[in-house]
């Protein structure tokens, strides 16, 4: 059986005080959200992304894509203007 891959991830409740929004922001789909154990976690790369659109003042979709969040998981390179 093949495991999936390690995501490196916080909780709602931390992604929400780093990011100045609401947990239920986060689980209406602003960030990807996934459960694990029973508690949903956010991955960190999403947090990541979506604090330097903000910082930077670049537009931002309502949803990251999670083909975006595994590549930037994996080690992907950030979108141009973003470091």
């Amino acid at each position: 059986m093949n495991n999936p891959p390690i995501i490196d991830s916080m909780t709602v409740s931390e992604a929400a005080a780093l990011l100045g929004m609401s947990e239920r922001a986060i689980l209406e789909g602003e960030l990807p959200a996934y459960m694990v154990g029973g508690q949903w976690r956010v991955p960190t790369a999403a947090v990541q992304v979506y604090a330097e659109s903000q910082r930077d003042g670049l537009p931002i979709g309502p949803r990251i894509p999670a083909s975006r969040v595994e590549e930037l998981s994996s080690g992907g390179a950030a979108p141009a203007g973003v470091s």
